[in-house]
This record gives structure tokens, C-alpha cells and sequence, in this order.
């Protein structure tokens, strides 16, 4: 998934998901996006740290948590990518390819957050 080539479509499908699910209540979209944003670069650090370790419970038990967050947020691209990781640190397979995959997803996940940043901006206005 490459967000900068897809960039309007992921932010309206987001943003448009989103909407939908809180029933068009700013404030509570606005939650939402605040927990993102809180929690998904926590996750991101903390799965890095355990590929690292080569701690693949650790790394499979983080990446299927944030799996469920993506695709609760409407962020199933990403998700797809981390159900990956979290499958193959489950089976402990393919193991360097997890690193490969997972470094897409960081790139992906902080294209994302920025887009989820500046949504977060314009409701507070």
C-alpha cells in the first residue's frame, strides 16, 4: 500500500468510515482519531523492539492487538499488512521476511497518522 499514490482515497474512505460509525458526532470522531493517534505509534515502537529481540510471541501478541484497532478505525490496508506480521511471528515463520513487512507498515502507518493528524486539527477548530 503506498498512501502518497492513494492518498485522497484513503482519507475519504477513512474519513468516511469513520463518520459513519460515530453517526456524524464530531466530538466522538474526534476521540477516535485521538486514540489513534495515541495508541498506534506506542505500537509501532513496541512490536520494532520486539522484532529486534526476535521475540516473536511478543511481536505476533502486539500486531494482532493493533490488527483489531486498524480495522475497528477503518484503516484495513494497514490492518491486512500487520495481520501478516502478526501470522507469521505466530508460526515463527519467514521470520526475516517480518522485519521487510513491517517496515513497509511503519512507513504506511506514519503516512496515515499525519492524514489522521491533520483531521484531528480541523475538528478541534
Amino acid at each position: 500500500m503506498a498512501l502518497d499514490t492513494h492518498r485522497n482515497t484513503f482519507d475519504n474512505e477513512l474519513l468516511s468510515y469513520l463518520n459513519e460509525l460515530v453517526g456524524g458526532n464530531e466530538q466522538y470522531m474526534l476521540e477516535m482519531l485521538e486514540i489513534i493517534i495515541a495508541e498506534l505509534p506506542i505500537s509501532i515502537m513496541t512490536i520494532e523492539g520486539k522484532i529486534v529481540e526476535k521475540d516473536w510471541f511478543a511481536v505476533h501478541k502486539e500486531a494482532h492487538k493493533l490488527k483489531s484497532t486498524l480495522r475497528l478505525a477503518g484503516l484495513y490496508e494497514l490492518g491486512e499488512v500487520i495481520e501478516t506480521v502478526d501470522r507469521l511471528a505466530k508460526l515463527e515463520f519467514n521470520v526475516a521476511h517480518i522485519e521487510t513487512i513491517f517496515q513497509e507498515f511503519k512507513i504506511n502507518a506514519q503516512e496515515a497518522l499525519i492524514l489522521i493528524r491533520m483531521e484531528a486539527r480541523k475538528l478541534k477548530r
